[in-house]
């Protein structure tokens, strides 16, 4: 009996170092598999990111947060992103669709309309196509504006009004340009009923009865903007243009996918380029572009290249959405005038 309790001794010891060694192992293989599962995320995260980020482009965003943004901070925001220095931006020339309300104009009541308003309008500020920096809904003057293709354009107290003398025959249309909502017929018939007062229209029967025109396109120049910029580039740099290009656009698809804006590049030159007018369209060699828009905004980045050309244009235009303009115009208002 002497002789075996040194054995039962000896046993638990060993079982006790047995279990010991086992916990050293367990415990040796949880902190690899630990280290083995931190790494394979880092390195998935890793591909991840580049296959969002080909280019490895520093993702710093310089694009304002929000859906509901001031378009001046934006457009202002964009244009840094790949031009150097400082651009004007502008007014764009984006049509919306609009109710109107008016009626044709026979020679005379046109030649009267025409003296009515040279006798009591002052020009605007802007030079051709008027300028949205100096277009104000509160005068109580009436103000012209030179349109396009033959369009007269005078404003007072929130309205529009254009007149057309390609037109055959002429007319004259009116729309609330200071509140949409109100622009209903109902709203607007009393101030050209007014209009035909003032300017002593010679309305015969039948004649100068106020009609709907349903989406009637015309630019509202509070509401888009646009910026043109000529890069330019040394001949060293031409043989890889089409490279810098693809790499720039593909920068801002990527800042606007990070807003979370349903962004697309368009590597297709015909596609990219499909609203252009043919003039645009001269020596061109190749465009890319990305489009990118929330439910508030829309916004076009391109950039062209013209053969024989040592510059990149950059083309960027923005502008509210129609649907968000009609609903949310009043806080849109509100947004630019706190700029």
């Amino acid at each position: 009996m002497n002789n075996e309790t040194p054995k039962n001794g000896v046993s638990k010891k060993i079982s006790i170092k047995n279990i010991l060694n086992a916990l050293c192992i367990i415990i040796f293989v949880l902190i690899a598999l630990l280290f083995a599962y931190l790494y394979y995320s880092n390195t998935n995260n890793t591909a991840n990111n580049d296959k969002e980020n080909p280019e490895g482009v520093e993702t710093t965003n310089p694009l304002p947060e929000g859906d509901l943004i001031n378009i001046d901070e934006l457009m202002l925001s964009i244009s840094k992103i790949l031009i150097p220095e400082e651009v004007e931006i502008g007014r764009d020339s984006f049509t919306y669709n609009i109710d109107v309300f008016g009626f044709p104009l026979n020679d005379t009541q046109y030649q009267k309309l025409s003296n009515f308003f040279e006798e009591k309008t002052k020009p605007s500020e802007s030079s051709g196509m008027y300028n949205y920096k100096k277009l104000s809904y509160e005068t109580d003057e009436w103000i012209y504006f030179d349109g396009e293709q033959g369009t007269n354009i005078y404003t007072k107290s929130g309205y529009f009004c254009i007149t057309n003398e390609a037109e055959n025959p002429s007319s004259i249309v009116c729309f609330y340009a200071k509140d949409l909502s109100k622009n209903t017929k109902e709203y607007v018939s009393p101030f050209l009923e007014n209009l035909i007062k003032d300017a002593n229209l010679p309305c015969q029967k039948n004649e100068c009865q106020i009609q709907l025109t349903e989406g009637y396109p015309f630019p509202l120049p509070n509401y888009s903007r646009g910026v043109y910029y000529s890069e330019e580039i040394s001949d060293d740099q031409k043989d890889k243009a089409e490279d810098k290009i693809k790499e720039d656009v593909q920068k801002i698809n990527l800042l606007f996918s990070e807003r979370k804006w349903n962004s697309t590049i368009e590597y297709n030159t015909d596609i990219a380029t499909k609203d252009w007018d043919e003039n645009a369209l001269l020596n061109l060699k190749k465009c890319n572009s990305v489009t990118a828009s929330n439910d508030y905004l829309t916004c076009n980045y391109s950039l062209a290249l013209f053969e024989g050309s040592n510059s990149i244009i950059h083309l960027i235009d923005c502008h509210y959405n129609e649907d968000a303009l009609f609903k949310y115009q009043k806080e849109i208002d509100s947004i630019l005038t706190s700029n």
